[in-house]
């Protein structure tokens, strides 16, 4: 098997499993979105202080899980333990 390493917790000789290339293509998009709403908020003039408190949960909660799943580093298929 290609990739194939021991895994240092269950002692298997195992293919770790880590993030599809999906997630960070999804991580992309979501800077996109967060950049199409920054040019659109500036052209709001000042109707963007209703619009401020829906912009800022709105782009605080795209990001961070996004960085979370395509940043997850290898893990064993068998334990589920990271494979660093």
């Amino acid at each position: 098997m290609a990739g194939a390493r021991a895994c240092p917790s269950c002692s298997q000789t195992v293919v770790p499993t880590g993030p599809g290339p999906i997630w960070k293509l999804a991580l992309v998009g979501g800077y996109g979105v967060i950049s199409v709403m920054v040019v659109c908020s500036s052209l709001l003039g000042l109707g963007i202080l209703g619009m401020l408190p829906v912009l800022a949960i709105s782009g605080f909660g795209v990001l961070p899980p996004l960085h979370e799943l395509a940043g997850t580093p290898p893990s064993c298929p068998n334990c589920g333990k990271y494979m660093d």
